[in-house]
């Protein structure tokens, strides 16, 4: 889901960057000098609400479809909270148009199921997942593309919880049916097989997950063209990889020319850039270039401040990552600080007990270890465990917390 964010908020009258006043359909900005365009926008969106609901304010699939609509352009910000507000109210409706088992339901339940994953409620995630699939399979039947595509989002679901066996048996089974469906040289195969090579990768079966992401990134230059996103993206999980088995300098070449594509394709305030800068930061920092790697991470973050506000998880991201080279660089106290930051934005953004929170608590805890103030580790260790069992999380992150807690606690 790193990609998503591909909406900044430009003006809807000049189509500049910056604040303004917000439409209430939450989908455009104005600056004051285009406040004409504002008026005209907000009334006529008014018409398009009432269109939508009927002569007499009846709730239908116009309704439902501006809702899934919204949800989308939500998600694509990083506004989970917003976006699953507006996927339940169109999947409500849905079901009562259409009734429990239509595509459309299908379609709303898939996207709400990837907003749940990206929030970290895997188990809500993977419910939705599910009903899609039921959905499809009584649309489209059992062996229909749309089918393959709910198997791989259940698939990449499974992945970011760490539990690879079961992803890669899903991903496969869609692997399979894109086969048969679309053909062996298609963009929905090209994103299958990232998928399993980023399991591949987390199992330290490296040499597979870089065949697989050469073989996406084939596939994405054939059908996208070389200068597309779906290249640059595979660029950068091949750099990954390259990166994973140290050749470090091949990474960042990988790295570089898919950043070259992202600034051609999106310009240079979106996202999918301040990622990019975030990975050939990792790079440098791993090469012992820690100023030039701040540096980067630092632009990272200015673009995702100014494109997706200050309270966005890819904020957060940014700052874990710059926390993580001042430590390198034996900084504790501005790793703290780094630390303690991407802590209040991860919090604003997925509530208090999400996962990527029990993880700044490990980083902190180590940071403290290290300076001698056990009573410090032992609070924020304490953190990180309690979140970790209520996901049920057992992966390296939750075992090392837990090896901590209890040799601290052996000292204290």
């Amino acid at each position: 889901m790193s990609e998503l964010a591909s909406r900044p908020r430009l003006c809807g009258g000049c189509g500049s960057s910056g604040f303004g006043p917000k439409c209430a359909c939450k989908q455009d900005y104005y600056f004051g000098a285009q406040r004409g365009d504002w008026f005209s926008h907000k009334k006529g969106d008014g018409a398009k609400k009432k269109e939508g609901r009927g002569d007499y304010g009846r709730e239908d699939a116009r309704v439902a479809k501006a809702r899934f609509e919204e949800g989308n352009a939500h998600h694509e910000q990083g506004r989970y909270g917003q976006a699953e507000q507006c996927y339940l109210e169109a999947r409500r409706i849905a079901m009562g148009v259409h009734g429990e088992f239509h595509d459309r339901v299908g379609v709303v339940s898939h996207n709400l199921g990837n907003t749940y994953s990206s929030m970290g409620r895997y188990d809500d995630a993977m419910k939705m997942l599910q009903e899609s699939l039921r959905c499809y399979k009584n649309t489209h039947g059992d062996r229909s593309k749309e089918v393959g595509d709910a198997l791989k989002a259940m698939g990449a679901t499974l992945l970011d919880q760490g539990r690879y066996d079961e992803a890669l048996a899903k991903l496969e089974e869609a692997h399979g049916i894109f086969r048969k469906t679309v053909g062996t040289e298609h963009s929905a195969v090209a994103g299958v097989l990232t998928t399993k090579a980023g399991c591949y990768f987390h199992m330290g079966r490296l040499d597979e997950a870089r065949a697989m992401e050469q073989e996406a990134l084939r596939i994405n230059r054939i059908v996208h063209g070389d200068d597309s996103n779906s290249v640059a993206i595979s660029l950068g999980n091949l750099a990954a990889g390259l990166a994973a088995r140290g050749m470090l300098e091949e990474a960042r070449i990988n790295y570089v020319e898919s950043l070259g594509i992202r600034r051609r394709v999106h310009g240079e305030l979106h996202p999918s850039v301040a990622a990019m800068f975030n990975n050939i930061a990792d790079v440098l920092s791993r090469q012992g270039q820690h100023d030039e790697a701040l540096k980067m991470h630092g632009k990272a973050v200015k673009i995702q401040r100014q494109v997706l506000g200050e309270h966005h998880k890819d904020v957060a991201d940014s700052l874990v990552n710059m926390a993580a080279v001042y430590d390198d660089q034996v900084k504790p106290d501005e790793a703290m600080d780094a630390y303690k930051e991407a802590l209040t934005v991860y919090t604003r953004a997925l509530g208090i007990d999400n996962r990527e929170n029990a993880d700044v608590y490990l980083n902190m805890a180590m940071i403290l270890d290290s300076t001698g103030d056990v009573s410090g580790a032992l609070d924020n260790v304490r953190e990180a465990v309690r979140i970790n069992a209520k996901h049920g999380r057992t992966d390296q992150w939750s075992d090392e917390a837990s090896d901590l807690l209890r040799r601290l606690e052996s000292i204290e």
